[in-house]
Formats: structure tokens, sequence, C-alpha cells
């Protein structure tokens, strides 16, 4: 026996010869391997697998013994193993002769979430909604366009996408580990879009009509619209009519466009179709004439079939007539005279006239014509003249002061201005007049409406009853008696009525209400019939108003009120309709 490692010999010999000899070389383990230390690759958790290393093991062999406690399997020589399930695993070291003592690690393997299907992917029209689905074990979390994502913020597996690109999906279990990314890829369709919409258009019969839309891009199918009726054929971006009719004419003619993603409709767009219109066939009639001293104010009952009227003043010759096909400018010199007027009303007015003058008017109906010359004339014209008046030379002016209803003077009830004993020659006490006013003649009217102990008492509403001329007018109106022991009024009126006749103010006028607000003065035609109020010089309506008291010019549709000279109207000031008043 030997303890020594190293190379042996023996021979043998008969006594007299020695043999050939023999050796073996042996080594003699004398020790124990040392320890081995076993640790596992990576962080918890571990998905799906772990390697597992072994170091150590010094005068030895490592083998690993898999879960075997304590083992002396020398069949697997290996420092590294890669593991797929839980469970405790073990190497040792062997010198042939001694193992080593064991070590081991103890490992929990969590199963990787399963594969995910996505739908949804390819050609999109605008938006492709994503749908992952499968990631069993697991939730799954949109990554985008991240490949290896590990975002849990960026949504579920529903995903609408608006962009091209690839986009991802991963599965995460509950202990912590990912499972396989799957992608799709998105592109998208580019889906038309109007450039330019159909325009509002018009024709004249027979003309053709054009209606057009531009779409990006141009390879889309077109389908043209009249309302909600399919027009058969119009599939392009221009839809003609080649000869128009009535019967074309409408406020919606629109386009369907479709593509690969679906269908857009353009804007809706007129079609206006017009018919050659011819001169007017009848005149206006009925000229009349409204005078001052340097102007004229005309009407006339408009012709049946015309959309306007051009007005020549002359001095008496007969103007040139009118071309067709030419606008004339109010105010401008054409055709031997002076363009009083052009446009759709029947009446004009005239200023800036010599005094005692004759002139004579000349009214032309004509038609707008949309399909050719316009404007067409009518001939030949109506006409009429009127004469300016003079200014008034008064030998001896007077004065008087009204007396009948609602005068302070109080001497009479009576509401016409056309009676003499309603009239005072003086201001403080009633001394009778015999003759009413006349264009040489100042008037005061001071009136006054009020309540007796909250019990209404009467408007001053006065009247003409004949036509009436004055040289200066003051309608000064209050409401209140003035007594403190009587309460003011509020909500009356005190009026001026022509009553259908001609009210002539030949000098200055002054309409105010001095006392109390919330009530009205006002003067002009309250009856709805055609009365007239000629104001020759300045007038001033509401100048000298009390706070919100209301001074008014009232008048109807077929009154008049004239001023020739300044009309000044206060902050309180109206002018308004006889329905109305103030």
């Amino acid at each position: 026996m030997v303890t020594t490692s190293g190379t042996y010999y023996f021979r043998s010999f008969n006594g007299s010869c020695w043999g050939a000899e023999g050796s073996a070389t042996v080594t003699i383990n004398n020790g124990t391997p040392g320890i081995v230390n076993v640790s596992a690759t990576g962080s918890i958790p571990y998905c799906g697998s772990v390697t597992i290393n072994a170091t150590g093991g010094l005068g030895g062999t490592i083998y690993y013994q898999g879960t075997v406690n304590n083992g002396t399997s020398i069949t697997t020589a290996s420092t590294s193993q890669v593991i797929a399930s839980s469970g405790t695993y073990y190497f040792r070291s062997y010198n042939n002769c001694n193992w080593g003592p064991q070590g081991s690690v103890t490992v929990t393997i969590n199963p990787i979430p399963g594969s995910i299907s996505i739908s949804g992917g390819g050609l999109a029209c605008g938006t492709a909604n994503l749908i992952a689905s499968g990631g069993a074990g697991g939730t799954i979390y949109f990554q985008g366009t991240t490949s290896g994502g590990t975002s849990t913020s960026l949504g579920g597996p529903n995903q609408a996408v608006t962009t091209a690109g690839t986009y991802y999906f991963r599965s995460l279990s509950s202990a912590g580990c990912w499972g396989p990314e799957a992608s799709v890829s998105v592109s998208f369709i580019a889906t038309a879009t109007i450039t330019s919409q159909p325009t509002n258009t018009q024709a004249c019969v027979g003309q053709p009509a054009s209606f057009s839309v531009v779409v990006n891009p141009v390879t889309v199918g077109y389908q043209w619209y009249k309302g909600s009726t399919l027009i058969p054929g119009a599939n392009a971006a221009t839809y003609t009519i080649p000869s128009v009719a009535l019967s074309d004419a409408d406020v919606d003619y629109h386009c369907v466009i479709t593509d690969a993603c679906g269908t857009i409709v353009s804007n809706g767009a007129s079609l206006t179709v017009y018919q050659p219109t011819p001169a007017p066939t009848s005149a206006a009639t009925n000229l009349t004439f409204i005078t001052g001293n340097s102007s004229i104010v005309g009407s006339f009952t408009p012709a049946l079939d015309a959309s306007g009227y051009l007005v020549i003043r002359t001095n008496g010759a007969a103007p040139s007539n009118p071309v067709n096909g030419v606008n004339y400018t109010a105010g401008a010199t054409a055709l031997g005279g002076y363009v009083e007027y052009a446009g759709p009303n029947n009446s004009f007015y005239s200023t800036l006239l010599a005094q005692g003058t004759n002139y004579t008017y000349w009214v032309y109906s004509f038609n707008i014509n949309q399909c050719g010359q316009s404007p067409l004339y009518r001939l030949p014209a109506l006409s009429g003249a009127a004469t300016t008046g003079t200014s008034i030379s008064c030998g001896t002016l007077g004065t008087l002061y009204w007396a009948g209803l609602g005068s302070d003077l109080g001497e009479t009830d009576s509401d016409d201005l056309n009676v003499a004993a309603n009239w005072s020659t003086t201001q403080n006490t009633y001394t009778a007049s015999f003759v009413t006013p006349s264009q040489c003649t100042d008037v005061f009217i001071n009136v006054r409406s009020y309540n007796i102990l909250f019990v209404y008492t009467s408007d001053a509403q006065l009247r003409l009853t004949g036509n009436l001329q004055v040289r200066n007018l003051s309608f000064n109106a209050m409401a209140g008696s003035g007594w403190a022991f009587i309460p003011y009024t509020f909500g009356t009126l005190a009026s001026i009525n022509t009553n259908g006749n001609t009210l002539t103010v030949n000098g200055s006028a002054a309409i105010d209400m001095t006392s109390n607000d919330g009530n009205n003065v006002s003067i002009g035609e309250l009856s709805g019939l055609a009365g007239l109020v000629n104001f020759k010089a300045d007038v001033s309506v509401g100048v000298a108003n009390y706070s919100a008291g209301r001074s008014s010019l009232v008048g109807s549709t077929t009154s008049r009120i004239s001023c020739e000279g300044n009309l000044n109207l206060g902050r309180t000031a109206y002018v308004t309709s006889s329905t109305a008043p103030g």
C-alpha cells in the first residue's frame, strides 16, 4: 500500500536473474473539494426561465445535481444551467475520491403572458382602430411605436391612431412579467378634401350656366344634385347646363364626392335665372307738387311695370330722350337738363331753387334688364311744371295768443285753430281777436295738460279745420297746473294736428315740452290724412325740452313735413308716425 502519489515499480527475480520491470503511477487524493457557491442571474421576478451559476469547488470538478439534495451524480459537469421551473437547485465538486459540500439556490419562475393578436392594421381612412387580443395571463398595454416597450401609461388594447407607423402591444402579468410583443403597421389613404366650393351664379334664359368644385386628390367620384334630386350624367368636377330655363333656378346645386373612404358633400350654390326685361309698357301718372320759396317736392303715381324712374328738371324746354343702357346720376347735368332723381321711388325733392321761378319736370319710367342692355327707358315722359314761391312782405305785423283748449287764458274749450274767437290779442288776459292768424302774424300757443286731484281733465290736442298760414310759431306745452296743491301729469299729449290741411310757417318755429318728464308735444298729421306742415325757415324741435319731455314731428304715409331752412332737433326730439306720436 502506498500513501504518496508517484510511479511505483515491480521486477521478478529467480535467484540469479531479474526479469523486466513493471510500473504504475498513482495519484493519492488526500483532501475534500471546496464548497460550491450558487447564484441566479438577473433580478426578481424571474419570468419564464433563469440562469443559475456555480463557482468555487476548489480541488474538484463541479457537477450539476438538479433538485437532488446531496446528490453524487457525475453525469453533468457544469457550472451554469438554465432553469424553467421553480425549485431549489444543487451543485457539488468531486475529486474522484471525495465530494465537497454542496451549494444551492432557490428560484421562483413566473409564467410569461401569452402571445397577442392585433386587428385593424393596414390601409385606413383618417383613423385606424387597433384592437389587441390574447395575452393570456396578463393585461394588454399599448406601447405606441416603441419596440420592446414596457409602458403602462399609453392605454389598453383598443387604440385609435391617425398617424402612419408600426404600433406595438404587450401583456403584463400580475407578477410583473412582460409577454412577447405584437406589432401591426398602419398606413392611410389620402382622403378627398374640397379646396374650392361651388359659387352662386346667374344666367339669362337660353344661356349656359356652370358649377364647379375642386377636390384634392382628384381621383374621386362626382355626382351633382339639384336640391335632393340627382342629376343624371352630372359626374364630373364641373356641371354645365347648356341652355338654362326658368325651371332650372334653385338655391341648392351641390356635389357629392365619393372616394375609398366614403363621401363628402359640397356647399350648395344658387342659380338665378333672368328673363330679358323690356322697357315699361306704362308711364307714371298724376304728377303733383308741393312748392316752397326755394324748394319743390314732387310725387307721382308709379307705372304698373317699371322698376325705377329718371326725373329731369329743366326751365321749360323738353330734354333729349335718355339712351337705353346709360345710367344717369342724380345731381349731374344731362340730356339738356338737371338730373333731379334716378331710383325706385315715386317722389323727388328739389332744393336751392330760385324764388318765383317756373320749373318743368320730366319723369321717365325704366326697367333694369339683367339680360342685355340696361336700363331700358319708356318714352315719352310724364311732365309737369311748378313755380316756387316768393318771400312774403308784411307791412304790419300782428301777434296772437292761443285762448282755446289747454290755454291758461281758459276762455274757450275749442280745439279749432281756424276760429278767430279762440285767439287773444293780449297775452295775460283774454282780448278776443276778430281775425285768424295770417302770414304776417306771430302766434304763441302755450297749452297745459293736467290732473285735478288725480282726475284726468284733458290733453291739449288742437287741430286745423282749414289751411292756415302764420309768420313765426311758438308751440310750448307744459304738463301740470303749476299749482302746488294740484299734482303734475304724466303720459299726456299736447298736439297740433293738420287734419288733412296745410299749415304754413313762413318764419321760424319752435316746438317744446317745457315741464315734466314722460309727456309729449307733437305737430303734424295725426288723422292719417294727407296733411302738410311747410316750415319755410328754421325750425327747432325739443331744443328747450324739460328733462325727458318729448317733442315730435309726426306724419302718415300720405302726409308731408317740409323744412326749407335749418332743422334743429334737441336731445329728446322725435320724428315718428301718427300711430305712435312722441
